[in-house]
């Protein structure tokens, strides 16, 4: 069997290959990730609705549902994946209690920097 497959490889032409590339990408439910997560991008929007004066700094947070909170978010690090695992929030003047359950959604959140703020 394996010479088989082997031999129906070498006669197949570019076309036929890239093909047969694509058929088995979609054969084990292949997924490309474009952007971040739906949840994660809603949970950093709750976050920034959190502060009373949001920062001039994420005025990238932008609600648009096309807006992808791994491309051009201030303090946002997302992974290959598309999943936030890193969020700076550093110098924001977080004065206030400040509610960390908002950010479980974010699952593979690695590093958070609070620092040089005064949170309750």
């Amino acid at each position: 069997l394996h010479t088989n497959c082997v031999l129906a490889l070498k006669m197949m032409g570019f076309k036929e290959k890239w093909l047969c590339a694509i058929t088995i990408m979609f054969m084990f439910d292949f997924q490309v990730v474009y952007g971040c997560l739906e949840q994660e991008r809603v949970a950093l929007l709750h976050l920034k609705a959190e502060f009373n004066n949001p920062p001039p700094l994420i005025g990238s947070w932008k609600e648009d549902n096309t807006s992808d909170c791994c491309d051009n978010w201030y303090g946002v690090v997302c992974g290959a994946d598309g999943r936030v695992f890193s969020l700076s929030l550093s110098n924001f003047y977080l004065n206030r209690e400040f509610n960390a359950s908002i950010l479980c959604p974010l699952e593979q959140l690695r590093e958070l920097d609070l620092s040089f703020n005064s949170i309750t």
